[in-house]
């Protein structure tokens, strides 16, 4: 009998206070770029005041659901209308994908965890089918999901206290020590490496550990001043 599962996952973190962050609401064409009718519709039905971390916070879960859909299907391209933002489900919906959401919200950041659920069994035959959309019945009991400011990462690695990882900027590197370091920590073991599927900077994370690649799930994500990983082994 199969069990119900998390079978893909993705994370984003946006910080309130980066300059990219004040005043979205002033930027009239990011917002009807970004969000559809009936999401900017949801965000005017707030207090001026809340309007800008609403928003946000329907970004963050648009990034986060397309690494999940990701994922699943490398070829998706990330158009953020096509990710609707589902308030009253607390999902977005990518075509026959539904993909439900956690929130961790402040007044510093806004981070946004994604799930695809399904039969790991029958994964690829449930992706190609037009009716795909997954249950949301399944446990949370593993998911790990871990935050840092990237400047707390950058001096322990400066103290030789963490060896940097390989990667395409130093900000991207630095959410990477510190998921290798958590990981690795959790696993119980130091030889875990992540590698992407391919070159290209929005490719797919994956976890290798002693020296073999894993079906871990991992999502890493990093904005201003923090970085933030979202892990559940298989």
């Amino acid at each position: 009998m199969s069990i119900l599962q998390i079978i893909s996952l993705g994370n984003d973190i946006v910080d309130l206070s980066d300059p990219d962050s004040v005043n979205l609401t002033n930027q009239s064409k990011f917002v009807q770029r970004v969000f559809t009718d009936t999401e900017r519709e949801e965000a005017d039905g707030l207090p001026r005041e809340a309007q800008s971390a609403f928003y946000w916070k329907m970004w963050a879960a648009k990034e986060a659901s397309y690494k999940a859909v990701k994922r699943m299907n490398p070829a998706t391209v990330f158009s953020p209308r096509k990710f609707q933002y589902m308030p009253h489900f607390n999902s977005v919906d990518y075509e026959d994908i539904s993909c439900k959401l956690e929130f961790q919200e402040n007044t510093q950041y806004i981070i946004a965890s994604s799930y695809v659920y399904g039969f790991e069994s029958s994964l690829p035959e449930k992706i190609e089918s037009s009716d795909f959309r997954p249950a949301a019945h399944a446990s949370y009991h593993k998911v790990q999901n871990w935050i840092c400011e990237s400047a707390q990462i950058k001096q322990l690695v400066d103290q030789g206290d963490l060896h940097r990882a390989a990667s395409y900027s130093q900000e991207s590197s630095l959410c990477r020590t510190y998921a290798l370091s958590r990981i690795a920590e959790h696993m119980k073991t130091e030889n875990v490496l992540i590698e992407k599927y391919s070159n290209k900077a929005n490719s797919i994370p994956i976890l290798w550990v002693d020296e073999k690649p894993t079906g871990h799930l991992l999502s890493v994500s990093h904005h201003g001043r923090f970085c933030a990983v979202l892990f559940c082994p298989k």
